[in-house]
């Protein structure tokens, strides 16, 4: 298990009022690293779309870092695979389509 200052561990979870957030902030937020981050970004295309700042930088919305905390809970706390987590979202979208208007 990583080890972590208390004050890293302290953030996890916990998602600012702001409007965007960097790759680094996303990272302490959800306690991953940012190559972690990037690869759940090509796993999960639909669920994680970061906009790119003119600099190129990635801007995380706050809906991303839901669902990439959901992503997390899902692959480390659930033991599902990615594929697993992949059905999962698809089912839960194709559920909501069918209960909407």
């Amino acid at each position: 298990m990583d080890s972590q200052s208390g004050e890293e561990a302290e953030h996890q979870g916990v998602i600012p009022d702001k409007r965007y957030f960097k790759i680094g902030e996303v990272c302490e937020i959800a306690g991953v690293k940012q190559h972690v981050l990037r690869y759940w970004e090509s796993e999960f295309k639909q669920l994680i779309r970061p906009q790119r700042a003119s600099s190129k930088q990635r801007l995380y919305r706050r809906v991303d870092v839901e669902n990439i905390l959901t992503i997390k809970k899902l692959l480390k706390e659930d033991g599902f695979t990615i594929p697993g987590a992949k059905k999962l979202f698809a089912n839960r979208k194709r559920n909501t389509v069918k209960a909407g208007p």
